[in-house]
């Protein structure tokens, strides 16, 4: 086991959260610290299970794009220019999104804002 490349986090409670976040793993020669947030396959999860890092991550780099692509815009047909969104952008909002069934409507509500303006680029 490689120490530099394992990561470590507890899922708890908010009651006992406090408690967990203080343990490190112990193996052998190797100490691991507990981490309150890591990043799998491209999805950030936290110790609460919020997901509120990932969607603001998510949300970020889709208006970065969105922001990228209006300045060609104006150079390119409407048909082409949906399909650059199509391809960059709503694989992100797509991306691992059955992770956020369940959570409540303000996590929710910002990956679909995203889309929203992604129709936004589209028609404007």
């Amino acid at each position: 086991m490689n120490p530099a490349k394992t990561d470590l986090m507890w899922f708890s409670s908010s009651r006992n959260q406090n408690n967990l976040l203080n343990h490190d793993l112990h193996l052998k020669d190797a100490n691991i610290p507990a981490s309150t947030q890591l990043r799998n396959l491209g999805v950030i999860f936290d110790s609460k299970l919020s997901f509120t890092a990932h969607v603001s991550t998510t949300v970020r780099s889709c208006f970065i794009i969105l922001r990228r692509l209006r300045e060609i815009r104006e150079f390119l047909p409407t048909s082409e220019f949906a399909s650059l969104v199509t391809c960059f952008v709503m694989p992100k909002v797509d991306y691992c999104n059955s992770l956020l069934y369940g959570l409540p409507d303000y996590l929710v509500e910002p990956p679909a804002v995203g889309a929203e303006a992604c129709l936004w680029c589209w028609t404007s």
